[in-house]
């Protein structure tokens, strides 16, 4: 007689990584086992996904319940609802989090608990006016100490790499802009090219939420490979400010060789040289 196993999924507004969770539960080929689908009072659209799923597949059902904010109580709802010999607890948002140290996925679960912000996609937004998302960045410039390049270097890039190449995300909270991110396709790689946030929501967990919903979003278009860029180290010590953000988001960083400019006219490159130290001296 083989084994039979209760599967328990707490979930809380996970919908746009819900399903593939669920698809990969369902092609499963081993028969004996269910699956309880506790959902925490989802208000995205959770709950209509899993409907769909325990509607054509006998094994799984789905348990609605109102909002605890933590999966503590689904745990043991699941429990006292298995019908099975063993238990096995699977959360909807495992296939992302997984990828992720420790602290990651903490950040990560209580930001979707817990942060009142909406994220979204909004590159028609951004193309049509990048005002309020380049407000963000000079605030993020004069908290972390760099001037930002002019407003239209980033409305040309998303404009001439287009929708198809270059995504812009937002967080907004009360309709305001709190949060965003440029973010660059290439067939199933994308690249987070640049990022802001305001200082009144550092504590806020929003660029938890922020990131985590662009793996989701660009999961599911079917991006397999996210490039969060560079962090810091001896050769760009201006960047060590983002390595203990960064870092926590993945078990594996790719060191990469450091960039350095060779002269190849030297007696030309030495020209320029003195006529900068020249300009300087009589400013």
């Amino acid at each position: 007689m083989k084994t039979a196993f209760t599967i328990i999924v707490p979930m809380y507004n996970v919908g746009r990584e819900i399903h593939r969770c669920l698809s990969s539960l369902r092609t499963q080929t081993y028969p004996e086992f269910e699956v309880l689908l506790l959902d925490d009072g989802s208000t995205d659209d959770t709950v209509s996904i899993c409907r769909e799923t325990a509607a054509r597949d006998s094994r799984f059902r789905l348990i609605e319940n109102p909002h605890h904010g933590t999966a503590s109580p689904l745990r043991n709802l699941g429990i006292r609802l298995a019908s099975k010999e063993y238990i096995v607890f699977l959360d909807g948002d495992d296939e992302i989090l997984a990828r992720m140290k420790r602290r990651g996925r903490r950040d990560v679960r209580k930001s979707l608990r817990e942060c009142p912000a909406e994220v979204a996609d909004e590159t028609d937004k951004a193309l049509a006016d990048f005002s309020e998302y380049y407000d963000v960045m000079v605030e993020t410039g004069q908290r972390d100490g760099f001037t930002p390049a002019p407003m239209s270097d980033y409305s040309d890039m998303i404009g001439a790499l287009g929708a198809d190449h270059c995504r812009v995300f937002a967080a907004r909270i009360e309709d305001r802009v709190v949060a965003w991110s440029i973010v660059t396709v290439n067939g199933t790689h994308a690249v987070r090219y640049y990022a802001g946030m305001r200082n009144e929501v550092m504590r806020l967990h929003v660029t938890d939420k922020l990131l985590y919903s662009e793996c989701c979003i660009l999961g599911s278009q079917g991006i397999t490979e996210y490039d969060l860029m560079g962090i810091g180290s001896d050769f760009a010590p201006s960047l060590k400010g983002l390595n203990e953000f960064k870092c926590k988001f993945t078990e594996e960083i790719t060191p990469v060789a450091p960039a350095r400019d060779v002269p190849i006219k030297k007696v030309f490159y030495k020209t320029l040289q003195t006529v900068q130290g020249v300009r300087k001296a009589l400013r």
